[in-house]
């Protein structure tokens, strides 16, 4: 599942909701509201992502299942990066070697 977790495929997702889910708890929406290049070497590519969640409260630094209407489901590492009036941002970093 992870080949499909591309820069290309969340840049088509922006603005769109994503599902977290946590046993226990009910399902909580995220929003993608960036993709975001990063720096690119010896081989390696890489991205991030960021969400926008509810500021009601803030989920800790962890992995966390998503699902999403086209990119179906999957396990990702969220973390807070800040909060504002508008909720709060969670980050995830993609680092890998491309494909030869």
């Amino acid at each position: 599942m992870t080949e499909a977790l591309t820069q290309e495929a969340f840049a088509d997702q922006i603005d769109t909701k994503f599902t977290l889910v946590v046993e226990g708890l009910d399902p909580i929406e995220l929003k993608l509201s960036r993709v975001s290049d990063l720096i690119v070497s010896n081989g390696a590519e890489g991205f991030s992502i960021v969400f926008k969640g509810s500021g009601e409260f803030v989920l800790r630094q962890s992995t966390y299942r998503l699902e999403h209407d086209v990119m179906g489901a999957f396990e990702i590492l969220l973390v807070p990066i800040g909060k504002d009036e508008q909720g709060v941002d969670y980050e995830a970093v993609f680092n890998r070697l491309k494909a030869r």
